[in-house]
């Protein structure tokens, strides 16, 4: 379903907006040049669908996670992101109709550190525990460490 009017996507475009104010470059060769100008946030979508402020959410909170690990030494590679309805063997057939990776909601992430693989939810603490305080939801609570996901419906 999209926007009913004009009026109620202005209001949600302004809710987003937070999401998209452009982060000041702080490396030595952006100090060093001639002050650029800041550029312009990407325009939201003009058509809406009641998903997409979570998934412009959720796409937001990977970002941030993903830099939160990368800063703290470890690299990542994705797992398993959005997954199409249709697919019947996605996740080796263990997906569950109600799993958030359809909705564009959760991703499984494969941790790294020193390029050893970290499989174990243990692993993934220092994470998980950052995506909770920023409001998502962390597989590791309910023994799937590698699933980040923001709730929505009920669903984890």
């Amino acid at each position: 379903m999209l926007c009913k009017n004009n009026g109620e996507c202005d209001k949600v475009r302004a809710a987003l907006a937070p999401l998209f104010t452009p982060v000041k470059q702080t490396n030595s060769a952006a100090a060093t040049a001639a002050p650029a100008a800041t550029p312009a946030p990407p325009p939201l979508p003009t058509k809406l669908t009641p998903m997409n402020p979570w998934q412009f959410r959720f796409t937001y909170m990977v970002g941030l996670l993903i830099a939160f690990a990368y800063n703290r030494g470890y690299t990542l590679t994705f797992g398993n992101a959005r997954t199409d309805r249709s697919c019947t063997v996605c996740g080796g057939g263990k997906r569950k109709a109600s799993s958030l990776h359809f909705d564009g909601l959760a991703i499984d992430l494969n941790l790294f550190k020193d390029g050893k693989y970290l499989p174990a939810t243990a692993d993934h603490r220092e994470l998980g525990e950052y995506w909770e305080s920023l409001g998502g939801c962390w597989g590791g609570r309910f023994n799937d460490g590698n699933h980040y996901s923001l709730a929505y419906n009920g669903r984890k």
